[in-house]
């Protein structure tokens, strides 16, 4: 597991560093970085898998496009490079990325492991997943550490509208969704190449990825049920819906809009392991206050089976879900990370800190509520109060 992301000169930040649990909840106004937290972890994850041999960071990649370097460094206190910072359970990695002349992208200038600079860092016959190769005593050591960010799966808001037809051919590059989420339907076709994990699964149904993909499904839109029909040569399914009350195959077109939003998250959930990534931004999407509470629930249970989850969100009822799973000993509190973010302001004396953390106890309360963190309901309350 990710114990704690450090960035410097990145985007909105000067420097931040943040704890990161099994479940970490980012909430804040908008422009405030929280979506640049994500785009830090793609970044680095596409540096390590996307271009294994390079030395080269290039900001519009399969995973993530964030345009040119002059986008990534902070032009507010930005001295012309930026830092990423991983750290896990061992060990402690830092890049410090410089813009190259040639086409926007960033150049690994220095990379440090556990506070020391390494090795054989100038040159990519010199660099191996973004790592050096001479800092290693064995060619495996850093196996462990590249093969988590490999793993990382990440779902922005862009996710899969309706479409009919969607691929079977799986992304290399993704272990399970791609950033959209349209190639979920090659694990719900191919049950047996996941198994959904044991702490993740439903009871009342068979445990075929499939039926407890629809069995999930079920508890935010009731009587779902997939059904999939391979299209004649070509290598793509057709996805549908079927219900007791209509028996014909529905097109996507007539599905609800949040079932297609929905479907990815669930999918990439149920498919991960334990000890996988996973970036989601904004799960209520398209979803009724009382399916974003569910979906609360769900993703801590997820965290709770051994995947680690990063959600961005402006959901009272995502926090809520996550509140109620805390106190009914899903996921303890110890597990769970809150941070609201704030817009940069002009530093000042009395400035707030541009991140906070109020803390969970383990019934689900929260020591403090940061003005602005999901209060806008009792605001609304005391306008039409009078108050």
């Amino acid at each position: 597991m990710f114990t704690r992301i450090d960035l410097k000169y990145f985007k909105c930040f000067e420097t931040l560093k943040l704890q990161l649990r099994p479940l970490t909840l980012l909430a804040g106004a908008n422009g405030s970085g929280k979506s640049s937290v994500l785009h830090a972890l793609a970044l680095v994850r596409q540096a390590i898998y996307e271009r294994r041999h390079s030395d080269s960071l290039r900001p519009n990649g399969t995973l993530v496009r964030l345009g040119t370097a002059a986008d990534i460094i902070d032009q507010v206190q930005g001295q012309g490079f930026c830092e990423i910072g991983l750290h896990d359970e061992e060990t402690e990695y830092s890049w410090k990325f410089v813009p190259t002349n040639r086409d926007g992208s960033l150049t690994i200038k220095t990379i440090s492991k556990n506070g020391e600079e390494c090795d054989g860092t100038e040159g990519s016959e010199l660099l191996r997943h973004s790592l050096p190769r001479k800092s290693l005593k064995t060619p495996g050591q850093y196996e462990d550490f590249t093969q988590r960010m490999s793993r990382l799966s990440y779902l922005t808001t862009e996710r899969i509208g309706r479409y009919v037809v969607y691929p079977t051919l799986k992304d290399e590059y993704f272990p399970v969704f791609g950033p959209r989420g349209k190639g979920g339907a090659n694990f719900l076709f191919f049950p047996m190449r996941k198994p959904v994990m044991e702490n993740l699964l439903l009871n009342t149904t068979e445990r075929r990825c499939l039926r407890q993909v629809e069995a999930r499904m079920n508890q935010l839109f009731p009587e779902f049920k997939l059904d999939l029909s391979p299209v004649m040569w070509t290598k793509s399914i057709e996805i549908g819906l079927r219900t007791p009350l209509n028996q014909d195959h529905i097109l996507p077109i007539n599905f609800s809009s949040g079932m297609m939003q929905v479907l990815p998250i669930i999918v990439t959930a149920l498919c991960s392991r334990p000890g996988d990534v996973l970036l989601i931004e904004h799960p209520e999407l398209l979803l009724h206050g009382s399916g974003q509470a569910t979906m609360g629930v769900f993703l801590a249970e997820v965290a709770s089976a051994g995947v680690q989850v990063v959600v961005e969100t402006h959901s009272d009822h995502i926090l809520d879900g996550i509140r109620r799973a805390v106190k009914d000993g899903v996921l303890s509190a110890e597990n769970t990370a809150l941070y609201f973010f704030r817009p940069r302001t002009k530093m000042a004396p009395d400035c707030l800190p541009q991140v906070e953390m109020p803390m969970i106890d383990s019934n689900g309360n929260l020591d403090n509520w940061p003005k602005g963190f999901f209060d806008q309901f009792d605001k609304d309350m005391d306008y039409f109060a009078g108050w």
